[in-house]
């Protein structure tokens, strides 16, 4: 419903009854201009629907806004440089551990002097693409 609250005859005192028991059916704590700032029906339901239940960024954009900040704040950190090996060594760690077992930077558990060339040449048709 479009039609503002003034039109349909709310004052002062009603919006505060209004928002006294929009208050009470969802227990939220609404502004007492809940009516005014929100002057139609349809706004007002939009803005108590918001509070009720918040859009959440889905969970990627919260770690990638997390990576981000890691990265500023990483970026502008001044360490020594045994510290700095030692934070590269666990963001290295955890990069690999995020990525899974077959993105593991192109690591291969394998003995290429005992290695069969059936197992040489599996090697090489399983490797990564690189675009290279």
């Amino acid at each position: 419903m479009d039609t503002p609250f003034k039109s349909l005859g709310f004052e002062s005192l009603s919006a505060i009854g209004l928002r006294n028991r929009l208050n009470t059916l969802t227990g939220l704590r609404l502004p007492s201009t809940l009516a005014f700032d929100n002057p139609t029906p349809a706004a007002l339901a939009a803005f108590v629907l918001a509070r009720l239940a918040p859009a959440t960024p889905p969970v990627s954009a919260s770690a990638l806004a997390t990576v981000e900040q890691l990265e500023a704040m990483l970026s502008e950190v001044t360490v020594e440089e045994s510290a700095r090996l030692d934070i590269g060594r666990r963001l290295q760690a955890l990069a690999t551990q995020w990525a899974g077992p077959d993105t593991a930077g192109g690591a291969v558990d394998i003995d290429f002097e005992a290695a069969t060339d059936e197992e040489l040449f599996d090697l090489m048709d399983n490797a990564p693409d690189y675009g290279g």
